[in-house]
């Protein structure tokens, strides 16, 4: 009962007190303890983690309970006068969950050394206190998987997750986890957010070899986590440990011809560093490190500014003594990338490589963190973080192809002012400058080898911009096992946001001056700064009663925009300002597990998930709403986004090496953000609202397998089907620009553009360890190797039939693209030489080099081919050409290229056939910027280990 009063008494204080959303990083080890004959429980056995401070004691029922254990692998040891001391090896604690191990103890009147228990059972075990649907992957497993190249690859490998290139519309990229918008998911690294609260999408970059683990909730979180409607991925990064350990690894794909499609110059170096510092007795520390380059994108755009730079850094600092334990650490990183752009499906950059666009991210991450163990039930945690991230995007002032210098970073062209793109036609036409935007255009023939007009964009990208996003939070929480049965949580986070957004665009429009007779082009510049409040609040028990286990809790969100919305989004003319208030949203979430025998579980999860909208959405535009001169506004009065989500699972263990999982769910989804067109003074515009809806139903199946020691299999088959009245944000404004109108709304839901109808994947896993496998002339040549091949196939995505200038012909996403197939294989093989661990391994995406659909024209349903010709529409390139006007003035449409005869005519016959070739070029190079998924593509690479 103390332990119980003084939790109550720190969630008092943390409500006087005062995110979004804060995630746990450790786990629970608890369990019984028995005598191995007469099965009566052993009250008062010591029992320890090894290498460890942590420990506990049973009670008169030989049950035990050890909270607050980092992620990782453990030997626990149990201990008791008149028996023999047991020690079980390979125990995992995973975050958030409770592991079980159990000790049957022999009675001996000899003091023993005692006995040594494998107690890792790997995937092959039924987790009766999980109530949602979790999967936590190790760094060895990481380190281990093909096709896998960061924690996104991770999470987009999970069944229930996939990951698009765009979609139908090329709108809709990302990851998209049971049927939800890319933006619906959390990201967490040690417990503390790393999103970026402008787009809504991962924040952060970390180097594989710095991660601990990764845990991914795709259904059913507890109270603990918010701000997320899809799934939450929790990343704990490493520590050092109480021995030196290092680890070096390059990886390359330089040693193919560049003829070879297999060659993208790609070359990257990993690191880590880890151990106890010397002098200073409890204390360790771990850094890491990964850089790397990559010259081109893919072989659907081998050319110089599609190459990709990126580093990333991590450092830790921890003291951990018995009852008190400090970190101190952050990280950074940054990526950079040229972008091959093939825009309004009919041009590109090609011929104009200089002038396309190029962004970096960057982000940093520092924070400190005490844990506080007040006795061996209670434990509270406090945290202090800043975090930043910034985005900036524009055309490159120097350098615009190759490679900027390892840590050098892109420098962009500035515009001057509202006037930074010019009119060519205006006397006050600059052309390029030094440092200013080249007017953009296609009117260029002699920009292109064929000599023709309209195809292939001249100047510069017509978009500028620089985001920002960081945030200073302080958290608390605190922990008790309260009693054998009840383990509760609390916690309180507030935190302080900085938005800050500059972005110039291309003309809006055009305005005609009466007195001068001059048109002028008006531009839409967006500056602005926020600084949002959020706060939460949350209280959870989970209560682990022998046949039942019960996740309960609820939370409170809180966000104040900070900002001021227009009263009467009609009148634009006359406009009012009105302060937003305070929003409150209170979630409750329930997760019971019933563990019916211990090879069968069953688990029921229900919860109300709230998700702010992306700030982006928030602001834009709200400096120009006085102006009347706009396309789109921004609302900082929105509402949250809202899910409704019931979850049913099994847990069946059909024998000690086969356990299968069956998952189905239901979601409804609300008050989604959509955008819809508002009939105003002076002009009709935009105006972002929470209109759009969603449903999702789906059944997951998953079998694991141990076939032998070595030799593990895991397959799974997804069926879902998400539907809705919008797969992204502009929906509504894009398909009334296509159709010429602007009153098009959705009359009834469709499938969404991420709906993937069925998803199957299968993996094969090697593991052997030293001394594993069969001898050949007295050596082991299959020691120490490793290997996982996956193969994934999914049913096409949904894309809408429409004709050659982009307007509906059916119900939006009646129709599907092709079926992908993917197969993914990595071998690695370590050898061991004292401390020194070397190894080589080989890494091949696409093994089998399918040629898979990444996206299709509408108008044909096929990769490459926009319909354009056989609509023809390329008939009004059927005219002759002069080199020059009757006044001798040189004509623009002219050029040598298309001249083939060379007698300064472009016949009527010469200009089609120029036509005909661009055209031809631009539907090979891209929809969406690519119209396939990646070939084949193999790394290989060596690594060193101490």
């Amino acid at each position: 009962m103390k332990a119980v009063r003084v939790l109550l008494v720190l969630m008092l204080a943390l409500t006087a007190m005062g995110n979004q959303a804060w995630a746990g990083t450790t786990g629970k080890i608890s369990g019984v303890v028995l005598d191995a004959e007469t099965r009566e429980p052993l009250p008062g056995a010591v029992i320890t983690m090894l290498g460890t401070a942590m420990g506990a004691n049973t009670d008169l029922d030989g049950r035990y309970s050890i909270i607050n254990v980092p992620v990782g692998t453990y030997t626990v040891q149990a201990k008791m006068m008149g028996y023999e001391t047991q020690n079980i090896t390979g125990i995992k604690s995973i975050m958030d969950l409770t592991t079980p191990v159990n000790f049957r103890l022999k009675s001996t009147i000899i003091e023993m050394e005692g006995t040594v228990v494998r107690g890792e059972k790997g995937i092959i075990q039924v987790r009766a206190d999980v109530t949602s649907t979790t999967k936590t992957v190790s760094t060895k497993e990481i380190e281990n998987m093909a096709g896998v190249r960061s924690y996104q690859d991770v999470v987009a490998g999970q069944s229930g997750a996939i990951e698009t290139s765009g979609g139908g519309s090329g709108n809709t990229s990302g990851i998209h986890i049971r049927g939800g918008r890319s933006n619906e998911i959390a990201y967490f690294v040690d417990g503390l957010s790393t999103q970026d609260q402008v787009t809504g999408r991962s924040g952060a970059n970390l180097n594989n070899n710095a991660i601990q683990e990764v845990m991914i909730i795709t259904g059913g979180f507890n109270a603990e986590y918010g701000s997320a409607m899809s799934g939450v991925v929790n990343v704990v990064t490493k520590s050092g440990t109480a021995k030196l350990e290092g680890m070096m690894r390059i990886r390359t794909d330089a040693i193919f011809p560049k003829e070879q499609m297999l060659y993208n110059g790609y070359n990257g170096l990993e690191a880590n560093l880890g151990g106890p510092v010397y002098g200073l007795k409890d204390f360790k520390f771990f850094l890491s490190g990964e850089i790397y380059r990559r010259q081109y994108a893919d072989e659907w755009a081998a050319y110089e500014h599609t190459e990709q730079e990126f580093y990333s850094g991590q450092a830790k600092l921890t003291m951990d003594k018995r009852m008190f334990k400090a970190t101190v650490g952050g990280f950074l990183s940054r990526i950079q990338y040229g972008s091959f752009y093939g825009r309004n499906y009919n041009a590109d950059f090609k011929y104009n490589i200089n002038g396309n666009f190029s962004r970096v991210q960057k982000s940093q991450q520092v924070q400190t963190t005490i844990t506080h163990m007040l006795s061996k039930d209670i434990f509270y945690t406090a945290n202090a973080a800043y975090f930043n991230t910034t985005t900036d995007m524009g055309v490159r002032k120097h350098n615009a192809s190759g490679f900027a210098g390892w840590f050098s970073d892109y420098e962009f062209k500035l515009p001057y002012s509202q006037e930074w793109f010019k009119d060519p036609s205006s006397p006050f036409y600059t052309g390029d400058t030094l440092e200013g935007y080249r007017d953009f255009h296609q009117e260029a023939a002699d920009s292109n080898p064929y000599g023709v007009d309209g195809f292939f964009f001249v100047g510069d990208y017509p978009t500028w911009s620089q985001r920002e996003s960081r945030y200073a939070l302080g958290r608390l929480d605190a922990t008790s096992q309260a009693t054998a049965v009840h383990q509760l949580k609390s916690g309180l986070e507030v935190k302080f946001n900085t938005v800050k957004f500059h972005s110039v665009g291309y003309p809006s429009s055009s305005i005609y001056d009466d007195s001068t007779g001059e048109v002028n082009y008006t531009y839409q510049p967006d500056n602005y700064t926020y600084y949002p409040f959020q706060g939460s609040f949350y209280v959870q028990d989970k209560m682990e009663f022998q046949g039942l286990v019960v996740n309960a809790g609820v939370r409170l969100d809180m966000l104040n925009a900070q900002a001021e919305h227009v009263a009467d989004v009609k009148d634009l003319q006359n406009i009012k300002w009105v302060k937003t208030s305070m929003k409150y949203k209170v979630s409750p979430r329930l997760g019971i597990s019933f563990p019916i025998t211990e090879m069968t579980a069953l688990r029921f999860s229900y919860g109300q998930f709230f998700q702010q909208p992306d700030l982006l959405y928030l602001y834009s535009n709200i400096v120009n709403a006085a102006s009347g001169n706009l396309s789109s506004l921004g609302n900082p009065d929105l509402n949250a986004q809202q899910t409704a989500q019931f979850e049913l699972g099994l847990q069946h263990q059909f024998s000690a090496n086969l356990l299968a999982n069956l998952t189905a769910y239901y979601k409804d989804i609300y008050h989604l953000l959509g955008i819809r067109n508002v009939v105003a003074l002076p002009r009709s515009y935009y105006l972002y609202m929470d209109a759009e809806y969603g449903n999702v139903k789906g059944v997951e199946v998953q079998l694991d397998a141990q076939l032998t020691g070595w030799l593990t299999a895991r397959a799974s088959y997804v069926l879902s089907i998400a539907r809705g009245s919008s797969s992204y944000v502009w929906e509504v404004y894009v398909t009334n620009y296509n159709q010429g109108s602007e009153d098009w709304l959705p009359k009834q839901d469709y499938y969404l553009e991420f709906d993937q109808r069925h998803n199957i994947s299968a993996s094969l896993s090697v593991g052997l360890e030293k001394g594993d496998g069969p001898k050949v002339f007295g050596i082991r040549p299959l020691e120490m190797l490793s290997a996982n091949i996956n193969t994934k196939a999914g049913s096409g995505y949904p894309y809408t039939k429409t004709d050659v200038d982009f307007k509906p012909l059916e119900l939006n996403n009646s129709s599907r693209m092709p079926w992908t197939f993917s197969t993914d294989l990595r071998i690695n093989r370590d050898f061991k030489f004292g401390r020194l661990s070397p190894g080589i391994f080989m890494e091949i995406d696409n093994l089998f080099n399918n040629q898979n659909v990444a996206a299709v024209y509408g108008a044909t349903g096929q990769p490459e081919d926009n319909g354009r010709l056989a609509a023809g529409e390329l008939d009004v390139y059927a005219i002759p050409v002069s080199r020059y006007y009757p006044n001798g003035q040189p004509n623009p449409l002219y050029s040598t290229k298309a001249d083939l005869n060379r007698d300064d005519y472009v016949s009527a016959e010469e200009h089609y056939l120029a036509a005909v070739k661009a055209h031809d070029e631009l539907q090979r190079n891209g929809l969406n910027s690519f119209p396939y998924e990646a070939s084949r593509r193999i790394k290989v690479g060596l690594s060193l280990g101490f």
